[in-house]
């Protein structure tokens, strides 16, 4: 949705200024942070405020998203992926799942091979995250237990209130990442109990094992079928359309595709090149 909006906005005189708004709106974790970035892009530019007002906000903005993100915004996975069996995908079918399974059956062998080297409880990026938040909670010195697992955090002249039951915090980091908040930690360390066991299972260790752990058969090249014996079987009948195939993924109706202006390197202006340049020397 940002490369969409970067290129629906291509003609416009805040080029630069709108995506990065659009982007900050996103990672708002508040409903009143979100708003507040929707009204600064309403005062830069009203066709953009109307192209993002038409699009539920629980679809691309963390405010309004109700689940856990697990620090992900962005849906790069399939586009990832699409390039990581690039050189799969223009051969027959039978070749390309052949391929496809090659590259699985390493994959899995590299990351088993990888998570018996970690010693820790967390994997390695949730657990920089999560010592990241714990140098911040050294500076929430005050603390107030209030009743149960309820604590209210006071910092910088703001008041967080704690849920350690339900795993919740009003800045809504901790529910949107999975991992726990700098003012959770805070309520943890008050109660002398440890940070790491308020993260979801899901960035432990273990669960990265259990996550490869299953094995691959293997397939032989020669299998021994019956009943085929003096049977000539043809390749399947085809229609090949005129004209060079197509590799390049195919855009959507509501995707606009980013071009870059003209630009003269004679002059440095936009809008001619060099040959077509009629500026003075």
């Amino acid at each position: 949705m940002g490369e969409n909006f970067k290129g629906f906005m291509k003609r416009s005189t805040n080029i630069e200024v709108l995506p990065m708004l659009f982007w900050n709106a996103a990672r708002k974790v508040t409903i009143g942070g979100f708003e507040k970035i929707i009204f600064d892009i309403q005062c830069a530019n009203l066709e953009a405020y109307d192209w993002i007002k038409n699009i539920p906000p629980k679809f691309w903005a963390d405010a309004y998203f109700l689940g856990s993100r697990y620090s992900h915004l962005t849906s790069n996975m399939a586009e990832s992926f699409n390039a990581w069996i690039l050189s799969a995908r223009e051969k027959p079918i039978i070749t390309i799942c052949e391929e496809i399974r090659i590259q699985l059956m390493t994959r899995f062998e590299e990351k088993r091979e990888l998570g018996n080297t970690w010693s820790g409880m967390l994997v390695p990026k949730p657990q920089e995250l999560l010592d990241t938040r714990k140098m911040t909670a050294r500076f929430l010195h005050k603390v107030i237990f209030t009743m149960d697992t309820f604590f209210e955090i006071h910092y910088l002249g703001k008041k967080y209130a704690v849920n350690l039951m339900q795993w919740t915090c009003i800045c809504r980091k901790w529910q949107l990442s999975g991992i726990s908040c700098a003012h959770a930690i805070a309520a943890i360390n008050h109660m002398h109990m440890d940070p790491t066991l308020y993260c979801l299972k899901y960035f432990t260790v273990e669960y990265f094992r259990r996550a490869f752990e299953t094995p691959f058969a293997p397939v032989p090249d020669d299998i021994e079928l019956t009943g085929i014996y003096n049977r000539t079987v043809l390749p399947p009948r085809t229609t090949r359309f005129p004209g060079r195939l197509k590799k390049q993924r195919r855009i959507s109706e509501t995707e606009h595709p980013i071009t870059r202006p003209l630009k003269c390197k004679r002059c440095d202006a936009e809008g001619h090149n060099r040959r077509t340049c009629k500026e003075p020397i």
